[in-house]
């Protein structure tokens, strides 16, 4: 029911009330026309509200029509974010695994590398030096040393056995 027809409904059962109470009745009654009066004044004021009511309904069904189009992109939003979460959660497994396969390769100890290298039975003394740290003395005469040591030294050389 519109507001204005409750407003008629309701004025003319205040009327009726009060003419049912009030048997001297008449125009110049006072109270009747006090009334008269106020229902009159009333009306604007129940238009207003329903124009403002209207208002109210059209201003919260575009509020309503923003949030649901917000709610939307929230909810692409989140669904962009658990994908990308996804796809950091695999680089993270897929770099886990290569640092366990990293760890797992066993470093060649460098001392013996440089051993392997040295495979001729001439180069035997210096594995031996590499291997145990060793210094063995250089095959050349260091300036305290003579010529006839230098020789010594090839003879030994020249005698040792191999």
């Amino acid at each position: 029911m519109s507001p204005e027809l409750l407003l008629e409904k309701w004025s003319k059962e205040v009327m009726d009330s009060f003419l049912a109470s009030n048997t001297e009745f008449t125009d110049t009654n006072p109270t009747a026309i006090g009334l008269a009066k106020s229902v009159d004044e009333l009306k604007p004021v129940v238009l207003g509200l329903k124009t403002s009511n209207d208002l109210l309904v059209k201003e919260l069904g575009s509020v309503a029509k923003e949030l649901a189009m917000k709610t939307a992109a929230v909810s692409l939003y989140q669904e962009e974010l658990a994908k990308i979460k996804e796809k950091l959660r695999i680089t993270n497994q897929r770099l886990t695994n290569a640092n366990v396969k990293l760890s797992c390769i066993k470093t060649p100890d460098p001392v013996k590398r440089r051993m392997d290298t040295f495979d001729d039975d001439d180069d035997e003394p210096v594995a031996k030096q590499l291997k145990f740290g060793i210094e063995l003395p250089s095959p050349l005469p260091t300036p305290s040393q003579g010529v006839d040591d230098m020789e010594d030294m090839e003879q030994e050389k020249d005698y040792s056995p191999k």
